[in-house]
């Protein structure tokens, strides 16, 4: 179940929390228009008014009681409300991990400096002293690097 519908189905919670009464048959008295009887039924995740038709989820519910609208302006004043008034910890952004991925170094492949100095050996053999000469080069490049980090 995501984050989201888990703070939803806490809906019942948020209301008696914020000290709104709720009757034996799960009706209150609606946040969206001055209501004398309770007339907006709390349904698990939602609560809907049969006077004003109005609906809304836990974070709409919020608003109304806070007395802003529900937008992207005022979501996070809206979210930081439920999640103290519930008992959530305030949303944070995630970190990125600060373990880098592990990278596979040609320079420390045994193998790539096993071929190389294959390949210097039997241009040697071939007399190709061009190609035995670059991969001198390339193998003189990777011996004198470094060793891997303890």
């Amino acid at each position: 179940m995501p984050h989201n519908s888990k703070i939803k189905v806490r809906l019942r919670e948020y209301l008696l929390a914020k000290g709104v009464e709720i009757t034996p048959n799960g009706f209150i008295r609606c946040p969206w228009h001055d209501d004398k009887n309770p007339s907006c039924k709390v349904n698990e995740d939602y609560v809907h008014c049969f006077g004003c038709n109005e609906s809304g989820d836990i974070f709409k519910v919020a608003a109304a009681i806070l007395g802003v609208s529900c937008d992207r302006e005022n979501f996070r004043e809206i979210a930081a409300d439920v999640e103290r008034t519930i008992g959530l910890p305030e949303w944070q952004p995630p970190t990125k991990s600060m373990r880098s991925p592990p990278r596979f170094r040609l320079s420390e492949s045994v193998i790539y400096r096993g071929e190389l100095l294959k390949d210097f050996a039997k241009a040697i053999d071939t007399g190709n002293t061009e190609l035995a000469y670059l991969r001198a080069l390339e193998l003189f490049g990777l011996f004198l690097l470094p060793e891997k980090a303890q």
